[in-house]
């Protein structure tokens, strides 16, 4: 078994534990950026949530909030809810949510397994409709990314994401999570689950570390959605 396929299962192993785990006690700290203007400081495991019009609409079409926690050897980013969506033929926007954690590392951590994942539903509902979205994961050297396009096919449609990416990052003070979309005519993002980015090194009581905060935040999440 490879190494890669080893830090691979570590970091599943401790999204695993979110799935059995409950709530534990933690503090979580970050910075949320969002399209609405508003740049917070969050103490604690979540952001408030903000929603405003985006683009070419007077309806409100943008709403997001995030979710954080880091610590020695670990951090894990979170944005949610968020929805993003053009309401007319005519609608051209973009939007971007970020979310900062800032993890601190050993002296023998030398690299960092990282995921990131995209999940959520995009809905092109009118003719002409495109939808391009980028999530980027951003520890040390080069970033994680995941993106996709779609564009109307002759009817609406709808995509199911659960789009997954493996790296190694080096350590480093800030782990950064964003998340852009860019709509032309009448589509949507939705997601009440969440895109998350998280890495931990690979010791033992790390993960489990990381799959409690894990744990603590995907209790919050289903309780806001």
């Amino acid at each position: 078994m490879s190494m890669q396929t080893i830090r691979r299962a570590c970091l599943l192993s401790a999204i695993a534990i979110l799935a059995v785990s409950g709530p534990v006690s933690m503090q979580g700290a970050g910075i949320f950026v969002e399209p609405c203007g508003n740049n917070q400081n969050f103490v604690g495991a979540t952001s408030s949530v903000f929603q405003c019009s985006i683009g070419n609409t007077t309806a409100t079409n943008a709403i997001g909030g995030s979710a954080g926690a880091a610590g020695l050897d670990y951090f894990v980013n979170h944005l949610s809810p968020i929805h993003f969506y053009g309401d007319t033929d005519a609608f051209a926007g973009a939007a971007t949510w970020t979310v900062t954690t800032n993890p601190s590392w050993g002296p023998n951590v030398v690299k960092v397994p990282t995921f990131l994942e995209l999940d959520g539903s995009v809905k092109l509902q009118g003719p002409g409709s495109v939808l391009a979205i980028t999530l980027t994961g951003l520890l040390g050297g080069a970033a994680q990314v995941i993106a996709r396009t779609f564009s109307w096919s002759g009817a609406p449609s709808e995509d199911i994401l659960a789009i997954q990416s493996f790296a190694e990052q080096l350590p480093a003070g800030a782990a950064v999570e964003t998340l852009t979309i860019t709509i032309v005519g009448r589509a949507r993002y939705d997601v009440d689950g969440s895109p998350v980015f998280s890495g931990a090194a690979p010791e033992p009581s790390t993960l489990v570390t990381l799959g409690g905060a894990l744990a603590a935040l995907l209790t919050w999440r289903y309780k806001r959605s």
